[in-house]
């Protein structure tokens, strides 16, 4: 994604309907870092306008800078779910991880 006017054209439009939902499935996938910021910018106009941010994402750290909430789900179940508040992002990078890789038993399960 390159800022020029027809991005900035994009940005604007997203807000335009003001969306009650939005739905996002590796959305950073592709972006180089001015585009990666650029989408981060207008999720967050978004999420400051009402929206809720359904994010599908492996970019961990991403992910949580925009989440109210996180979950992790592995085998088409969900495995870890907590609120952001309360993770401290260096460690659940290294969790996430080390869950994928079979070695962690998930804390924060749903209950």
């Amino acid at each position: 994604m390159v800022c020029n006017s027809e991005c900035r054209s994009r940005e604007r439009s997203c807000t335009v309907h003001e969306p009650t939902v939005v739905l996002l499935d590796e959305p950073y996938t592709g972006l180089d870092a001015v585009g990666g910021a650029a989408l981060t910018e207008i999720l967050r106009l978004l999420r400051s306008h009402g929206a809720t941010l359904v994010l599908v994402t492996h970019n961990v750290d991403e992910g949580l800078a925009l989440a109210t909430d996180a979950a992790v789900m592995l085998d088409g179940k969900f495995v870890r779910f907590e609120r952001a508040q309360s993770i401290d992002a260096a460690q659940y990078v290294t969790d996430y991880r080390a869950l994928l890789a079979g070695g962690l038993v998930p804390a924060g399960e749903p209950s």
